[in-house]
């Protein structure tokens, strides 16, 4: 008859119970009589508790044996540095040990950045994505986020809002760049104005490495744009929202021309 490791477990449980029960109450019964009793007598009760021990043992042994199995974390355990001394232990201590290994802060980096690139997906998807801040809890994640440089391809750059115009919001578009190490960007840009940002020159200055860009404008704006003529080779979908009086000369626009792996445009009108 074959047997789960669950009744097997349960099995030597109430083993271990039974023959405790019975142990004490023969010690008890026993040390109440050594006064009376010879030599042999004391004997006697040295070897039971020997026997004892020995089964005590024995029993752990199949304890950790059963709880093994049934937990099924024997590579785990050995691959986190169980030596043969720290296996065979209580079982509460193996089920304790198995807990630790699969808390969070123990969850390889490369698990980690799949979880964080999953997040930011959903982020993308309901138009609220937002700085990245996964960087500031703690050390692991700071290392597993840093390693993704995907994580931080995501550009905003509205230069209507006062903090984009910082000299601070600046630096964080060039670290942002930097981070990226080189991989594809996601850019969104606001500019209704021809002003001059270090921000915007920053982020033109990376646009052949654009794979996706949102861009609004008008016309006032567009000359602002002109240091990406002939430089959108990685483009692949551009959205673009013309805002303001009706366009008169449509060659201003000729900076979106030239993009060779364009798939998908989005463009709309507002006046």
């Amino acid at each position: 008859m074959n047997y789960s490791d669950s009744e097997r477990l349960n099995y030597w449980l109430n083993k271990a119970k039974r023959n405790s029960s019975s142990f004490w109450t023969a010690v008890t019964s026993r040390t109440r009589k050594t006064s009376e009793k010879s030599m042999v007598e004391k004997s006697s009760l040295r070897r039971m508790i020997r026997h004892s021990i020995s089964f005590d043992l024995r029993l752990s042994n199949r304890l950790w044996s059963t709880t093994r199995r049934s937990l099924n974390h024997e590579d785990t355990l050995n691959n986190y540095g169980g030596s043969s001394a720290t296996r065979h232990q209580h079982p509460l201590t193996t089920k304790f040990r198995c807990a630790q290994i699969l808390m969070p802060a123990r969850i390889p980096s490369e698990i980690l950045g799949l979880i964080f690139l999953y997040a930011t997906e959903e982020h993308k998807a309901g138009g609220h994505y937002s700085f990245p801040a996964v960087s500031q809890v703690s050390r692991s994640w700071r290392a597993a986020s840093l390693s993704i440089s995907t994580l931080w391809n995501n550009i905003t750059l509205d230069c209507q809002q006062p903090a984009f115009k910082s000299k601070s919001y600046s630096s964080i578009v060039e670290l942002l760049v930097r981070r990226t190490c080189g991989a594809p960007l996601n850019v969104s840009i606001k500019l209704l104005l021809p002003i001059k940002l270090v921000a915007l020159d920053v982020l033109l200055g990376t646009s052949d490495r654009w794979e996706v860009a949102s861009i609004e404008l008008s016309p006032e704006s567009v000359t602002s744009f002109s240091a990406i003529r002939d430089r959108l080779s990685s483009l692949r979908r551009l959205e673009l929202m013309l805002i303001g009086r009706p366009v008169t000369n449509k060659k201003q626009y000729d900076v979106f021309e030239r993009a060779p792996r364009l798939q998908e445009a989005l463009i709309q009108v507002s006046g």
